[in-house]
C-alpha cells in the first residue's frame, strides 16, 4: 500500500514533507494546498475511496473542528496522522493522531516521526531540517542559521516542482550546501531586494487598531523580509502587514500582539503564530477594488 500526503504549497516547511517522503523511498501520492483550500478539499477527499492508502499525512495546515468531526466519523479515521505547529491548531493537540508543537515546524515534527521508522538520519538532512525550522519560525538570527532565508530565495528561484526535485537530490549528499550558481543569484537578488524594501517602506501607511500601531504596504514579493524591515525601521510599530491582493495579507510582529488571534478577527480561516500570521484577500474584495477603480465597469466570468 502507498501513502497520501496533504501539505502547504506556499513555503519550504510545507514542501519539505514531500522531499522527506522521496528520501525514504516510500510510494505515495500528494496534494499541495493553500490554507484557504483546506476545508473544502478535506470534505471532498473524505468522499473518495481511500482504501488504497495505508497512511494519510496532513502537514503544516490547520484543520477546522468541522474537518475533524468528519475525519472521526469516517471509516478511514485510523489512516490519518496530522503534524502541525500553528497556534490556531492547538485545540486539536489532545487527539491521538495529531501532533502539534508550536516550538517546532511541521517538517521537523515529520522528520522526527519518520526517523523512528526509516534509517535515513544524516548530517545533511539534519542541517537542512534545522534551516527550514529557523526560517519558518523566523528564529534564524538567534539560532545562528543565517543561511536559512536563502531557502526561501531558492524556492522563488526554482518554483515548487524544481525545488522539490533539487533538494531531494541534494539531501542524498554528505553536506547541505548551495551551489555556485545559486550563490551568485543570491548576491544579485540581494541588491534588488534592498532597493525594493526601501521603496516599499517609503509608501507605507500607518494605522491604529485598538491600542496597536501597524504599518501597511502593498507588496507582491519579499513579504517576510519587507515586514521584518519595516519593524526594524519604524520602532513604534506593533505589527506590519503586507497586502498582496492576489495572495492574501501577511502579518509580522515583534511580540507585542498575538497575530494568530488578530488574523482571525478579520478572517475566520486566518491564523498562524504569535509573531507571524495571515489571512485571505477574498475575490469579492478584489472585485470591489476593480469596481472602485473602474466605476462604470461590469465584471464578467468569461474573457469574451
Amino acid at each position: 500500500m502507498k501513502d497520501f500526503v496533504i501539505s502547504h504549497i506556499k513555503d519550504n516547511d510545507g514542501l519539505t514533507p514531500i522531499i522527506l517522503m522521496n528520501i525514504v523511498g516510500r510510494d505515495f501520492d500528494y496534494k499541495l494546498l493553500d490554507i484557504y483550500e483546506v476545508e473544502n478539499y478535506i470534505d471532498k477527499f473524505l468522499e473518495e475511496d481511500l482504501s488504497i492508502y495505508e497512511n494519510i499525512y496532513i502537514l503544516d495546515l490547520t484543520l477546522s473542528k468541522e474537518n475533524y468531526d468528519k475525519i472521526e466519523s469516517s471509516k478511514y479515521k485510523d489512516k490519518f496522522k496530522v503534524f502541525d505547529h500553528h497556534q490556531t491548531h492547538v485545540f486539536a493537540s489532545n487527539k491521538d493522531y495529531v501532533t502539534i508543537d508550536t516550538k517546532e515546524c511541521a517538517s521537523s515534527l515529520f522528520y522526527q516521526y519518520l526517523k523512528n521508522i526509516y534509517d535515513f538520519d544524516t548530517l545533511c538532512i539534519k542541517t537542512y531540517i534545522q534551516l527550514v525550522k529557523s526560517l519558518d519560525l523566523y528564529t534564524f538570527e538567534e539560532d545562528g542559521n543565517m543561511d536559512a532565508p536563502y531557502l526561501s530565495d531558492l524556492l522563488t528561484l526554482y518554483g515548487v516542482d524544481i525545488y522539490i526535485s533539487k533538494i531531494t537530490k541534494r539531501l542524498k549528499e554528505d553536506t547541505f550546501v548551495f551551489d555556485d550558481f545559486e550563490k551568485e543569484w543570491f548576491l544579485l537578488d540581494k541588491r534588488n531586494r534592498e532597493e525594493y524594501l526601501q521603496k516599499k517602506s517609503e509608501k507605507m501607511f500607518f494605522i491604529k487598531v485598538d491600542t496597536y500601531i501597524g504599518g501597511i504596504v502593498f507588496a507582491e514579493k519579499y513579504r517576510n523580509e519587507l515586514a521584518h524591515f519595516l519593524l526594524q525601521k519604524y520602532e513604534n510599530l506593533d505589527f506590519a502587514a503586507c497586502i498582496n491582493p492576489q495572495g492574501g495579507v501577511s502579518l509580522r510582529g515583534n511580540g507585542k500582539i498575538d497575530l494568530s488571534t488578530f488574523a482571525k478577527k478579520y478572517d475566520p480561516k486566518g491564523g498562524g503564530h504569535k509573531n507571524a500570521a495571515g489571512f485571505s484577500f477574498p475575490k469579492s474584495l478584489q472585485e470591489k477594488v476593480i469596481q472602485e477603480l473602474f466605476f462604470d465597469c461590469v465584471i464578467k466570468d468569461e474573457s469574451n
